[in-house]
């Protein structure tokens, strides 16, 4: 439901609580607006530039500067290097593909996933080397809940060991 009160528009749920704020309608008026359908002209990357420009606009209001154009990546390239297509660009825990390093070893677990035509594919954590045994158990035990079948890991201090 839409209400209009003093000059902003608000988007309300069945309760009739605030769900979203006025930016949030009209960035979503604007992709309404121009998106889908057989006649559309408008192509969301021509709404790119301007959306941009109206938040760069809003964080000089804010003292923050913006730089611009915003990070682009597509949906594939997003579920493949973060596993999720909202991924967090803040932090730097990019999966990686380890296949070709580690599928040649004569260790079971490796041969096994790729022989069956699976990928080993992980993360490298800076500061990884200082967690504990029972941290990086607790890391598997959220792993093995979202369906991978268990952790392989490895610790390399500067010393190389």
């Amino acid at each position: 439901m839409l209400r209009r009160t003093a000059g902003t528009v608000d988007l309300f749920d069945g309760g009739g609580h605030a769900s979203k704020t006025a930016l949030d309608f009209a960035l979503y008026a604007l992709v309404c607006a121009f998106g889908g359908g057989a006649q559309q002209f408008i192509q969301p990357t021509d709404l790119f530039p301007w959306i941009e420009g109206l938040m760069a606009s809003l964080g000089r209001v804010a003292g923050r500067e913006v730089s611009l154009p915003f990070p682009k990546i597509s949906y594939a390239e997003a579920l493949e290097s973060y596993g999720s297509d909202r991924p967090d660009l803040r932090y730097s825990l990019r999966i990686q593909d380890w296949t070709a390093e580690l599928g040649g070893l004569e260790f079971r677990v490796t041969q096994g996933a790729v022989e069956s035509g699976g990928r080993i594919r992980g993360l490298v954590l800076e500061t990884g080397a200082s967690l504990s045994r029972r941290q990086i158990e607790g890391f598997e035990a959220i792993a093995k809940k979202a369906g991978a079948p268990g952790l392989l890991w490895v610790k390399r201090t500067e010393e190389g060991g």
